[in-house]
């Protein structure tokens, strides 16, 4: 296990998701457009990156005094374990120095949770030992310090020997022999001066407040926002869920997990209102001002809400923005005290970035050219290609449509389709396709696809992924991600399992590996299996599809486990930071990775996928990674494949997009969307992997696993599904692969001859 724990360390480290780029000053963007009046509206945000002189800093806060100069504090781990202080000042925000931060030495290896400035050069700063107690600290130079007991913090559990959690509404008690009991508690704020409670180890902070009083608030996950002294007493808890908080001098403004914000006098403790963010706010940084104005930093933007309002301001639109992007996160909205911003970001890479915007009042509030877009499903890709593209085409607003959003179930992958075809026919389609689950042979056959082979002369990629969409010496898509269905586990089972057959012929199949529903396994086998479905666009191979779904139907029977024994056999644990997920556990890998069978399936979506289950085996040397045995032999399924359609009004900016795609910029980033093409970004990725987890190198597996892959799986989304949801009556036993196949044509016949 402690392979497992420096292997999730990592991925936590590496996950936490230049140039001037425009943020509207309001409006919609993707209801008002270019082309929305004939004159355009002039003025938005500009934002412009201050450019810190080393990016691997992950942020803590940033901070503006009095006079101006910006303050930059974060953490930085060099052996991925030790979490080290880091402090950079800039007086202008152009160039950047490092501070000494020695005066938190007093804590021996302490961990820096969190810091506040007086605005006068001053700091006060929680520093964690090893063992997670919390020590506060304040200096007034930057040079000497002083610690302030707090006397809530002397010890982590009460008098009998319990720890003592808040909840909403109440509090969790876990007593020693492990019983947990719930306590009935209110919200809001409570006088503490009398029987103060004890935190201590128990206290996970979040951040920390100083008020103009000179009284600290400090925010955490489990005991609410704790009100103190300048001498450490505790004057206030305020009991609640918190993702976050901000305050005045006059109110305190608390964020839950449901993303809303309930407003409280500081002084009395009593709730005064709860607000609703917008709906579509992601997570982000919410600030205060002296008026009680609230801000709210997100990948949506800066938005506003004033006293005593309830509809929120769009400020600075996100779309327009690096904000935007999947491989940062906002973590610090500073006022630069001109009716500007600085905002503080965390790039998923595990480094900061500094971005100062504002505005201008002779740029146009949209951009006068557009672009168009379009995928069936959200590409995080896609969004960090628009974000990087923006910043060198300040003057094109890139308007990204998706056919499929997240949680739609009004419509079907066909009608969307269909819809999307009549648009594309009668000349009003979008700039650039992301083929996924498209009918990319019929665009390919009816000319809709522009020739695109002058890409493929700029960066290095792994040629033979991205090449399998060249025809006649043309080149009609590329492949800016691919996954890989792969299996992971014991080399000697694995060499056994060379065909679909093989996997109901093995001897001892009692360990191999166990699955709880049907569509767990038909997605993991289809994927290998797809290309022999299809004797050409539009007709299918009816045997191929009855022996994949005869195998499948074997194989279930066999390895099926009763999913009526146990509650949690659905259970999916997520690995995931930033809104990133990087390693998804289904039950197939939760058996495995807790030693009842001998290997997993999934299509690896990341090489962090694959290294899960390797890194997770006391016999390492004993484990491999391998491409799952289906129809076809050494299958990959390329992903976020982008294409510009020939009857376009902006092909050369489309081609340009697609180039941003394929740069480190956007390849860098370990999406959930598919393993990079770049072969830079490639390298880079396996040589992540071996820094993070140093016991265990399996650089050449990967290497060669991905140079053998020679079957590219293109499934279209429409057939797929149809095979999937008929393919799970058939294993269930409801319907024979016969039965099944039949419907399969009858479900199709329509679609595959348009």
């Amino acid at each position: 296990m402690r392979i497992m724990q420096k292997l999730l360390s990592g991925i936590l480290t590496f996950s936490l998701a230049a140039g001037i780029v425009g943020c509207t000053g309001g409006g919609n963007p993707s209801t008002s457009g270019p082309d929305a009046s004939p004159t355009a509206a002039m003025g938005r945000y500009i934002e412009q990156d201050l450019g810190l002189p080393e990016n691997t800093t992950k942020p803590k806060a940033l901070i503006r005094n009095e006079d101006g100069s910006l303050h930059f504090w974060g953490t930085y781990s060099p052996d991925n374990m030790t979490s080290h202080p880091r402090h950079y000042s800039s007086k202008d925000g152009k160039t950047w120095e490092e501070q000494d931060v020695s005066w938190m030495d007093s804590v021996p290896n302490g961990n820096l949770r969190a810091i506040c400035g007086d605005g006068k050069g001053g700091f006060y700063a929680i520093v964690n030992e090893d063992n997670n107690t919390p020590h506060l600290l304040h200096t007034t130079d930057g040079k000497t310090q002083e610690e302030i007991p707090v006397p809530s913090w002397n010890d982590s559990v009460s008098e009998d020997g319990s720890l003592n959690f808040s909840m909403a509404g109440g509090s969790v008690v876990v007593g020693e022999q492990g019983s947990v009991s719930l306590e009935d508690g209110e919200e809001g704020g409570s006088d503490a001066s009398q029987n103060s409670p004890k935190f201590g180890q128990s206290l996970s902070i979040l951040s920390m407040d100083l008020l103009e009083n000179g009284d600290l608030l400090i925010s955490t996950m489990n005991q609410g926002i704790l009100r103190y002294a300048p001498d450490g007493t505790l004057i206030k808890q305020f009991k609640g869920d918190s993702m976050g908080s901000t305050a005045n001098s006059k109110d305190l403004f608390v964020l839950d997990y449901k993303k809303n914000i309930t407003q409280y006098d500081l002084e009395s403790g009593s709730q005064v209102s709860t607000i609703s963010m917008p709906a579509t706010t992601s997570s982000g940084n919410l600030v205060t001002d002296t008026d009680g104005s609230l801000y709210y930093g997100s990948a949506d933007g800066i938005q506003k809400l004033a006293p005593g309002g309830s509809v929120w301001e769009t400020m600075m639109d996100g779309s327009l923005s690096i904000m935007s992007t999947p491989s940062v996160m906002v973590m610090g909205l500073v006022s630069d005290g001109d009716g500007g911003f600085y905002v503080l970001l965390n790039s998923i890479a595990g480094g900061s970035k500094i971005i100062h915007c504002t505005y201008s009042d002779s740029t146009p509030t949209v951009p006068d050219t557009e672009l168009k877009v379009y995928s069936l499903k959200e590409s995080p890709t896609v969004r960090q290609a628009i974000g990087v593209f923006q910043q060198n085409h300040p003057n094109v607003y890139v308007n990204y449509t998706v056919g499929l959003p997240d949680g739609e179930e009004a419509v079907t992958v066909s009608d969307v389709v269909r819809s999307l075809n009549t648009e594309i026919l009668a000349g009003k389609g979008p700039d650039v396709l992301i083929l996924d689950g498209l009918p990319y042979d019929s665009y390919i056959e009816k000319g809709v696809l522009e020739d695109i082979s002058s890409i493929m002369q700029g960066e290095k990629l792994l040629d033979h992924i991205t090449n399998i969409f060249q025809q006649d010496g043309k080149t009609y898509a590329i492949p800016t991600r691919f996954t890989i269905p792969v299996m992971v586990g014991d080399k000697d089972v694995l060499n056994q399992l060379n065909s679909l057959a093989d996997f109901a012929s093995l001897e001892d199949h009692s360990s191999l590996f166990l699955v709880n529903q049907p569509d767990l396994l038909l997605n993991a086998l289809a994927n290998a299996s797809f290309p022999a479905w299809k004797k050409d666009a539009s007709t299918l191979d009816d045997e191929a599809i009855t022996e994949f779904l005869s195998q499948a139907k074997s194989i279930y029977d066999i390895y099926h486990y009763n999913v009526d024994a146990d509650p949690n056999s659905s259970m999916i644990i997520t690995a995931s930071m930033g809104g990133m997920n990087f390693v998804e556990s289904d039950f197939m890998s939760l058996q495995y990775m807790q030693g009842k069978t001998e290997l997993y399936m999934t299509n690896a979506n990341s090489l962090y996928a694959m290294q899960f289950g390797v890194s997770n085996q006391e016999k390492a040397d004993h484990t491999m990674v391998k491409s799952i045995p289906g129809q076809v032999k050494n299958a990959f399924m390329p992903r976020v494949s982008a294409g510009v359609n020939a009857a376009g009004s902006q092909k050369d900016l489309a081609k340009e997009f697609i180039q941003t795609m394929l740069a480190r910029e956007v390849q860098d980033y370990a999406f959930t969307d598919g393993i990079c093409v770049n072969s830079a970004s490639f390298d880079k990725a396996v040589d992540d992997l071996k820094e993070m987890v140093a016991d265990i190198d399996f650089s050449e597996d990967y290497r060669s696993l991905v140079a053998s892959l020679s079957t590219p799986v293109l499934p279209d989304t429409v057939l797929m599904d149809v095979v999937i949801t008929q393919g799970i009556s058939c294993l269930n036993g409801e319907q024979s692969p016969q039965e099944a196949v039949q419907k399969i044509n009858e479900q199709t016949r329509i679609y595959l001859s348009e």
